[in-house]
């Protein structure tokens, strides 16, 4: 038997696909006020299915705001300052993810962030065995290859399994997953 809040990949993979955004916003969220640093800069919001430009979470530098950059915390899921999500609950294959990096909004995007030293994560309820991880993370890469100095722009993609992994570190979170599937 499951121990009551152990959130499984199955269960990231039963979520909506905007519930997958709230809780990759949520996510971000619950790093940061556990390691006591302000929230401010995590924003996601309005329809799922609207033309973003590649963002459905974005966490960003508060500089003109604060004394001082805020950093994710070094233990956090997010990878740098400035860093987009992408999520999608559908499966994405490296073709879906090269047509979506490419795209001219994600693109400028793509420049602006690796300008900044950011990093692009794209969230997936699906599960990928480590080869098929291997086979998306070429495909990102190849994504942004002329971008000039692309080589500065951290990519990832997350799927169910280290989604799974992250909201296990929040039981509040463990909850909120598990309602919304309906599992006791």
């Amino acid at each position: 038997m499951n121990h009551l809040l152990d959130v499984t990949g199955a269960d990231i993979g039963l979520l909506s696909d905007s519930n997958l955004r709230v809780l990759t916003g949520k996510l971000c969220e619950a790093d940061y006020l556990q390691a006591g640093l302000p929230t401010r800069g995590i924003t996601w919001g309005g329809h799922q299915d609207a033309t973003d430009g590649g963002v459905d979470v974005r966490v960003r530098r508060l500089t003109e705001l604060d004394a001082s950059s805020v950093s994710p915390p070094p233990d956090s899921h997010v990878p740098r300052a400035e860093t987009i999500f992408q999520c999608k609950q559908t499966k994405i294959p490296p073709s879906l993810i090269l047509a979506e990096m490419s795209k001219p909004g994600v693109a400028r995007l793509l420049g602006e962030l690796t300008a900044a030293g950011g990093a692009y994560v794209i969230v997936s309820g699906t599960s990928v065995t480590d080869s098929r991880y291997q086979e998306r993370m070429q495909a990102m890469r190849g994504a942004v290859s002329t971008i000039n100095g692309s080589q500065h722009l951290a990519l990832d993609f997350y799927d169910q399994s280290r989604i799974a992994s992250w909201v296990r570190r929040h039981p509040a979170l463990a909850l909120w997953v598990l309602e919304r599937v309906g599992r006791p």
